[in-house]
Order: C-alpha cells, then structure tokens, then sequence
C-alpha cells in the first residue's frame, strides 16, 4: 500500500498533510482553497507579476525517468550505469552474491563431477527442444531482440515499456560486463571442449543474462509475466548442462548473479529516490490582514 506524506514548508513553520487531502487554510470562519501556482510562477519576484502557465514548465524526470529515452546517448547511460552499479553494489547484495560465490565452490568438487558424469553417459537428453531452447539465450540472439524491442518502445512512447526497456538495457548491459569480468578472473574449465575450447566456463552468460531479462521482466510487469520468463530462463539454463556446455555450479551461480542484476536495477528505476518529489506551493491570501500570499515548497514522499 502506498503512503504519500506530505509536508509544508511555510515562511512560519512546517505543517503536515493527510495524504490524499488538499491543503487549505482556515482563517476564522473562512476557508481558503490552496492553489498550486508553477515554480515559475512562485518565484517570479523580479517582476513582481505571474504570466507563467503549467504548459511553460518543462517536465522533469520522475521516479522511474520516464522522460529519459533507453538509448539517451553515451554520456547520459554511462552517468545511468553508474547509478544502477551503485544500487546492485549494496552490502545485502554483496552478501547475496558471496553467498552464491560460497555455494557455486561448495559443489564445484564433487556435485560438479557427478554431474558431468551423468551427462557424459548421456548428453543432450533434451535434444533438438534442448538445442532450440538453448539458442534463445546466445547473445547474437538476445542483443538484436533487445534492440529491436527498444527501438519500437522508444517509437510507440508508452512510459510502462519504455520504463522496462530501460531497465533491461542497463541491467543487461550490467550482466554481461560483470559475467565476462568474473570469466576473465576465473577461467574455469567446461565439461566439454565444444564452447571456447572448454575455458572461461564460471559463470555461465546464457544462466545470468536469461535471469536478467526475467528479473526485469517480473518486477515491471508483475509474476503473470514474469514467471513464464523465469521457467524459460531457467530451461535455458539447464540446457547448458544438458548439452554438456557448463557445470552446475556455472549455471547456479550466473542465475542468482544474473537474477540479482535485474532486480536491483529494475527497483531502483521503478521506486528509486525518485519517490521524493519537492513541488512548488502557494496558499492564497493566508495572511488576510496584509492580503499576502503565502508561499513555499511542498515535498513528499512515496512508500
């Protein structure tokens, strides 16, 4: 449930508002209505007079940046990036990642080896559905789908899909740099010389850039769409081992680190410090004896 709190800040003092309610103040028997006037209406003071109109104030960003395009050019999304790898960097996610980390080695001896074991009395159980599946996760695949929907969110304008494509941009982008990092740290072996020449297998890009997508894709449009992206990000997955392309532990651990990615930076666009909103305020003819207006700064925020 959403709570707005609402605070006025007046040349005597500080007043709290009900949510929902409109300010008025009450002089004697008199109730004068507020009357939200535009910022440049407010402050105004040079020329003692408003001309200022709402279709003169130029919007701002809101919480989510809806005024802000995915593709804004390369300054403006390195400043975005820089933002999101401070969201994702927090000390919880850290923990969850080291976490993952601790499993992911746990399992790296002795599950890692029963497993290739089994795949290699019996790969690609899946066949051809697990090929098929597998490839909806190369990265010649998603990137070019991830285009094309961005460019047509950015033509249709709706702020929800630009919203999300947003989202799906930064944390993908995210994803991959931070999964080629960890690669290029590691370079772990792969059960097979058929990817890579069986190197850089820890994590694995398909486990952690399909879990992205997902991510984004459930915090934006809820669970109706984002638990069928999650069971196919995790087939996906599975697929991986299956065709004997990673190890458990490769897929585990680029799944909670690609889940993670997407779920951070998709909150932090969607209820960021976005939520505080400070907005021009004026009450008209408060102070009756002088007949002045009041006026201030009015700032809320949302839960």
């Amino acid at each position: 449930m959403a709570l707005c709190l609402s605070t006025m800040l007046l040349a005597f003092g500080c007043r709290a508002l009900p949510t929902g309610e409109s300010p008025r103040a009450a002089v004697g028997d008199i109730v004068e209505p507020v009357g939200y006037r535009p910022i440049g209406t407010i402050f105004n003071t040079a020329a003692g007079t408003a001309d200022a109109t709402d279709s003169e104030i130029q919007p701002a960003a809101t919480a989510d940046g809806s005024s802000e395009l995915p593709f804004p050019g390369l300054g403006p999304l390195v400043d975005r990036l820089g933002g999101d790898l401070e969201e994702i960097t927090t000390g919880e996610n850290l923990l969850f990642l080291g976490a993952a980390a601790g499993a992911a080695a746990a399992i790296r001896g002795g599950v890692d080896a029963d497993v290739r074991r089994a795949t290699s009395g019996h790969p690609e159980r899946l066949g051809e559905f697990g090929r098929a599946v597998g490839y909806l996760g190369n990265v010649e695949v998603q990137v070019p789908l991830l285009l094309a929907s961005t460019w047509i969110a950015q033509q249709d304008g709706d702020p929800v899909s630009l919203s999300m494509h947003r989202s799906l941009v930064d944390a993908y982008t995210l994803a991959g740099l931070g999964t080629l990092l960890v690669k290029g740290v590691t370079n772990t072996s792969r059960p097979s010389d058929d990817w890579n020449g069986g190197q850089y297998g820890f994590p694995s890009f398909h486990a952690a850039s399909s879990f992205t997508i997902a991510a984004v894709i459930d915090e934006h449009l809820g669970p109706q769409a984002g638990l069928p992206a999650m069971g196919l990000a995790g087939l996906i997955s599975y697929s991986r081992i299956d065709r004997r392309d990673h190890d458990l532990s490769d897929v585990l651990f680029g799944a909670a680190m690609g889940y993670l990615v997407g779920r951070s930076v998709a909150r932090w666009h969607l209820h960021g410090d976005g939520n505080v909103r400070l907005l021009p305020w004026n009450e008209a003819a408060l102070d009756q004896a002088n007949a002045a207006d009041i006026t201030g700064i009015r700032w809320s925020i949302d839960y």
